[in-house]
């Protein structure tokens, strides 16, 4: 039996947006919201965090693209073909694949596992759940972008800022790469 395209995201977004709640509520027996961080700080902290993260992203970005082509590890035309891919997809799927991926990445990744296994480990994780684009580059620069995304979320104790830079550095990524 083959699995479809969005039956296999779809499993993977349920496992990582309702594992962590599950976990917490059954075994760790505290209240998931407030375990994962789903608070405000007040509108402008948030939005001023958003805004940091998310230049920070793009700043660190460019910097290990620099890094990598150096390297002559740079590999980043593979994820524009995973990309090309995806954007031909129906924009309901795209819509999804922005919104809830990049939700349960954020739940799991950084506001469930940081504060169980830590930033490098949860990083590392998140780098290699990228290997779907056959790029070293793109696995290399998640995990070293998830450090950031990790650290933020231990500074500012919601996942608000980051689950909003996270959704705009892949919607501005993806629309470079399309145009690129």
């Amino acid at each position: 039996m083959r699995i479809s395209l969005p039956l296999l995201d779809f499993l993977i977004d349920a496992i990582l947006i309702a594992g962590p709640f599950l976990y917490i509520t059954l075994f760790e027996r505290k209240p998931a919201l407030k375990e994962l961080g789903f608070k405000s700080n007040g509108a402008a902290k948030d939005i001023n965090a958003t805004a940091k993260l998310f230049l920070c992203l793009f700043i660190y970005s460019a910097l290990i693209s620099l890094a990598l082509s150096a390297l002559g590890l740079n590999d980043i035309e593979k994820v524009g073909k995973v990309i090309g891919t995806l954007v031909q997809a129906p924009p309901l799927y795209l819509l999804y694949f922005f919104l809830v991926r990049v939700l349960g990445e954020e739940i799991f990744f950084r506001a469930f596992l940081v504060p169980r296994i830590g930033i490098i480990p949860s990083s590392i994780a998140f780098g290699l759940l990228h290997f779907g684009y056959w790029s070293v580059s793109e696995m290399v620069g998640a995990a070293l972008l998830g450090i950031i995304l990790a650290v933020a979320y231990k500074q500012n104790k919601t996942i608000v800022p980051n689950y909003i830079a996270h959704l705009l550095y892949n919607l501005v990524a993806v629309l470079l790469l399309v145009n690129a």
